[in-house]
């Protein structure tokens, strides 16, 4: 076996996303949950939306929360509003957030 090789796979997903097109500007709602499970990794990382994130038109979402969650660890990240974004981190995954970095949404997209 080649010592670079790995393995992945997504289960138990689940994306969905809304669309109103009688708002203008139109809202949107998006959706997402599932387990990725990698040979690289030392477990399997979940992650789920809740509440769902929502936005309007082409603007990046001004409410949700996306967490994902590792080995012993877990990561949130929270629509503060249509332009910022944070990132709240459980190093040691015993539920409390330790540490929160806040970002424009632009910093995280290409």
């Amino acid at each position: 076996m080649d010592a670079n090789a790995s393995s992945e796979t997504l289960s138990n997903y689940s994306s969905s996303q809304t669309y109103d097109g009688n708002q203008v500007p139109a809202e949107y709602t998006l959706a997402a949950s599932g387990t990725l499970d990698s040979t690289q990794l030392p477990g399997p990382v979940r992650y789920a939306t809740g509440p769902d994130f929502v936005g309007f038109g082409e603007n990046y979402p001004q409410q949700g929360t996306l967490t994902v969650t590792g080995d012993a660890s877990s990561a949130r990240l929270v629509a503060v509003d249509a332009e910022n974004v944070r990132i709240d981190i459980d190093a040691d995954g015993d539920g409390v957030y330790e540490e929160s970095i806040e970002l424009l949404w632009s910093e995280l997209t290409p």
